[in-house]
């Protein structure tokens, strides 16, 4: 989203990033600050780069804030608790929080004067939900941009271990009723019915009338466009009940960085990249992030099972994490595996990759797009990506015999010659301003003609 802010201002465009400024390190991480950022919660300006980056993790820093870390952990102890009573609690604190930003953010958001809002999803809960509301109410445009991957196997996974997601026979009567009243609230996985929203969150956004009708469908709530990336992804969701009017194919925008990315990687690590071996990718599962492993020794039995095939001297493996993991935690991998820990934009090291290994990630798209070998681990702890599927150059496996198999098959072709040695000829040609330019022509064709 940054990068989109940096670009609109390139062309000519007022624009301004909303952020939460609790995620400050995260932002900057990203080394894209946009000119004007808003801060999400007030609306008004805010200096991203006004205190240096911290080593101190987000939760370091809330935990010596005592007033808000007990209502967090209120929020987090009731938020799991499969009770009447804590949903009502809950549906009583997230509908007085709701109000209050209502009135706190009617005004700002008519001053803002916003033409095009870009989002990510217009399925957006609680408060998110509520600025989404007051943009539409004011007479924004609001443009879903394809920012992450995003399909209904993978949502419904990252729920359905929690029992106040899932709706079993004894489930509460706050989350019955809910289901009764709006039945498009839940979709069926593994034979269960899964809510989209905590049952306590959606009767709030009900209540205040702002409940989205078909959340599980992207796109099918308040925005007037869903850009994608891909015909797979618009396939994949008109089959699901997106309207094909919304719909606009304009390719991948992470593509935008690539070559700059790389070029400033061969740059800064050229003692590591002028080595003539090929090179391995791996993008490190947030597994425990995500609350997917709880056992942090349960997940580096994990972590060993997904590197060790790469070890081996003739190769050269980097590991990258998403920008949200606390880079101490992976450090040490560095020394036991012979390999780099990285922390920035994975576009570029794509590029040098000559194969790339996810988990059901939006980044196997711009890995297909670069010509990478795609090899996706998802399955291995149970997340698959239907939109993923509709890809034949992408290699699933899901289990860690063929996983072997496949490292085996690669360090057999060890002696090739790494890709980023390869001469421009010999390399993909990727038109990476491409998608820029379709959201150019259609922002002024189509989407500001309509104002």
């Amino acid at each position: 989203m940054s990068s989109i802010a940096i670009w609109l201002h390139q062309r000519g465009f007022q624009s301004a990033l909303v952020v939460d400024c609790q995620q400050r390190n995260y932002i900057r991480s990203l080394n894209m600050q946009p000119p004007i950022t808003l801060d999400f919660k007030t609306l008004q300006p805010v200096e991203i780069d006004s205190a240096p980056i911290s080593l101190e993790s987000e939760s370091d820093r809330s935990a010596k804030q005592s007033p808000r870390l007990r209502i967090k952990t209120w929020l987090l102890i009731m938020h799991k608790k499969n009770n009447s009573i804590a949903m009502v609690a809950l549906t009583v604190y997230w509908l007085l929080q709701m109000m209050r930003f209502r009135m706190k953010w009617s005004r700002q958001v008519r001053s803002l004067s916003c033409k095009v809002a870009f989002i990510w999803g217009d399925n957006a809960g609680t408060t998110n939900g509520e600025l989404l509301n007051l943009l539409k109410k004011s007479g924004s445009v609001l443009v879903h941009l394809p920012v992450a991957l995003s399909d209904q196997n993978i949502i419904a996974q990252l729920r359905f271990h929690s029992n106040v997601y899932r709706i079993p026979l004894d489930q509460p009567l706050v989350s019955r009723l809910l289901h009764r009243c709006f039945p498009e609230q839940a979709l069926t996985y593994k034979g269960r019915k899964v809510f989209y929203y905590h049952p306590s969150e959606a009767w709030a956004m009900a209540l205040l009338g702002i409940l989205p009708r078909k959340p599980w469908i992207l796109g099918s709530s308040l925005a007037d466009y869903v850009l994608l990336a891909d015909d797979a992804q618009r396939t994949y969701w008109t089959d699901r009940g997106l309207s094909a009017r919304k719909v606009r194919v304009i390719g991948n925008l992470d593509m935008q960085e690539i070559l700059q990315s790389e070029a400033c990687l061969k740059k800064s690590n050229s003692r590591f990249l002028n080595q003539q071996k090929r090179l391995v990718l791996i993008n490190m599962p947030n597994l425990v992030e995500h609350s997917i492993f709880t056992d942090w020794r349960q997940f580096w039995v994990e972590v060993d099972k997904i590197l060790r095939p790469y070890m081996h001297e003739n190769l050269l493996l980097v590991v990258s994490l998403h920008p949200k993991c606390d880079r101490r935690n992976y450090a040490w991998l560095e020394k036991k595996y012979a390999c780099i820990v990285v922390q920035e934009e994975i576009g570029g090291w794509i590029s040098l990759a000559d194969l790339y290994i996810s988990a059901c990630s939006t980044t196997e798209l711009i890995a297909c797009e670069l010509e990478v070998p795609v090899v996706d681990i998802g399955a291995i702890f149970l997340f698959e990506s239907e939109v993923l599927r509709l890809i034949p150059t992408i290699n699933f496996v899901s289990n860690y015999g063929d996983y072997e198999d496949e490292a085996k098959k690669f360090l057999a072709n060890y002696h090739e010659r790494p890709k980023r040695f390869r001469s421009s000829g010999q390399r993909s040609g990727v038109q990476t301003d491409k998608p820029y330019q379709n959201l150019e022509r259609l922002l002024r064709t189509e989407i500001l003609v309509n104002q």
